[in-house]
């Protein structure tokens, strides 16, 4: 797993800047952001005009809190290419614009579904449910084993959920900040409730 902050203290990495422009082809309204990359490596989400994100095509992996730098407005959907294999701890929290993450249909070990929602490839872990996401009530997958840390944090669109049966875990601060939250439905198949995972709901 990427980490968070993990050449916080390499002052001497070269890093790179990229310009992205989005949508890359055929509009008269195209916008721009930048990303800092060491090698193939997302590290860095910064600023520009807000728009969909557009993860580009060759991108390896994505660090722990690469999208924590961006400001509230930006960013309102984030789109992960094929070649992603590898996403660090909390790389989404705080896209409090984003409305649904899509996934390329040939990524190998991540997807998304029809609510826009972040899973590993088989749907086995939910990782990131997208903060501005309308919805008032979502029903996790049943396919789910696994809700990560600070998967719904924050989201606070969110006035019921149900947790499937077949989920045994759920990650710390995963529902954290969810001040809509009134109603949430537990399956006899949890085992482990996490530090925090409920808090400022």
């Amino acid at each position: 797993s990427l980490g968070c902050n993990l050449f916080d203290q390499c002052p001497d990495i070269e890093y790179e800047e990229v310009r992205v422009k989005y949508p890359p082809e055929g509009s008269t309204t195209t916008k721009t952001y930048t990303m800092r990359y060491i090698g193939n490596y997302l590290i860095k989400a910064m600023f520009g005009d807000p728009t969909v994100c557009q993860i580009p095509e060759g991108t390896i992996g994505i660090m722990g809190e690469a999208f924590s730098y961006v400001s509230d407005s930006f960013y309102t959907g984030i789109n992960i290419p094929a070649s992603v294999v590898v996403i660090g701890d909390r790389a989404f929290v705080n896209c409090e614009a984003n409305e649904a993450f899509t996934v390329s249909e040939d990524n190998l070990y991540y997807s998304a579904d029809e609510h826009g929602v972040l899973y590993n490839k088989d749907k086995t872990v939910l990782i990131s449910y997208p903060r501005a996401n309308p919805a008032t009530h979502f029903t996790v997958p049943e396919t789910v084993k696994e809700i990560e840390p600070y998967a719904f944090n924050n989201c606070t669109n969110l006035e019921s959920v149900t947790v499937s049966e077949g989920v045994k875990s759920i990650g710390d601060r995963a529902f954290y900040g969810c001040t809509s939250l009134v109603d949430i439905e537990l399956p006899d198949s949890l085992r482990k409730i996490e530090s925090k995972a409920f808090e400022e709901t």
